[in-house]
């Protein structure tokens, strides 16, 4: 029975990464996604380490998709990761540099870096020349876990889905609402970065006479899929912090 289960949970998530903005797929292994060369790319992790203690920033990527500089003075000619920190609103950035051991991801001050990245993570990813491959290769691992627990405070977080499976944008978060088409401006917000044509799209969580719903910027019914791999802000206008449970669907 459990092995069956783990059939059918490879190909739910096998379909739903058919059909997002992800070239490859793989259960255990990596999978790939487009970046934009030169420029920024938001990349969101859909996977992690079996037991949901998340995947070292070093080992995030297949080294051979990367673009390192040189050097010290090469940082800013080489792939970068750019963090938003949710609780101090703030960005970290790291380096793809080799200073003389083979290239690693550093911090700003230098350090090789030790942080870890969970599933729902969302980053940007920017690659500053058109050298290098116009993928990057991604560790892929389902989570176990029956849940993925996470808070989002007042102001902006940056996440992704938690898991491997394409839902409606919003689907599950329920945050602060407006009230009628004039509190567009006075509601939640999920603002996705679309990576082909470099623009942001924002949805909001308003109540139209029909409870509390996601509408996009025309004020339509939300349509469109928070995809595997895509990132996105979302932006809590209310004073306390939403608690969002996102479970498990394979």
């Amino acid at each position: 029975m459990k092995k069956r289960l783990l059939v059918l949970a490879v190909m739910a998530m096998a379909a739903s990464l058919a059909t997002a903005d992800v070239v490859s797929k793989n259960v255990v292994g990596y999978y790939t996604v487009k970046l934009n060369t030169p420029g920024y790319s938001m990349i969101g992790i859909n996977f992690n380490s079996i037991g949901g203690t998340g995947i070292p920033l070093q080992d995030l990527f297949l080294p051979s998709s990367l673009y390192p500089g040189e050097d010290y003075e090469d940082f800013d000619n080489c792939d970068q990761m750019i963090f938003w920190d949710n609780d101090s609103q703030g960005f970290t950035r790291f380096y793809y540099v080799n200073i003389g051991e083979g290239p690693f991801w550093y911090d700003e001050g230098g350090n090789p870096a030790t942080n870890k990245v969970s599933p729902g993570t969302a980053f940007w990813f920017y690659r500053p020349s058109t050298n290098g491959q116009e993928y990057a290769k991604i560790a892929g691992q389902v989570d176990e876990r029956e849940t993925i627990e996470r808070t989002f405070l007042e102001g902006y977080s940056m996440f992704a889905k938690g898991f491997p499976i394409e839902t409606l944008i919003g689907q599950g978060l329920a945050g602060y609402p407006g009230e009628g088409y004039e509190d567009f401006d006075n509601c939640d917000r999920i603002i996705v970065w679309d990576n082909e044509s470099k623009a942001y799209f924002t949805y909001f969580y308003v109540d139209l006479g029909e409870g509390s719903k996601w509408y996009d910027e025309s004020g339509n019914l939300v349509s469109k899929n928070f995809l595997v791999g895509m990132g996105a802000w979302y932006l809590n206008q209310g004073t306390n912090a939403l608690e969002w449970s996102e479970n498990n669907p394979l």
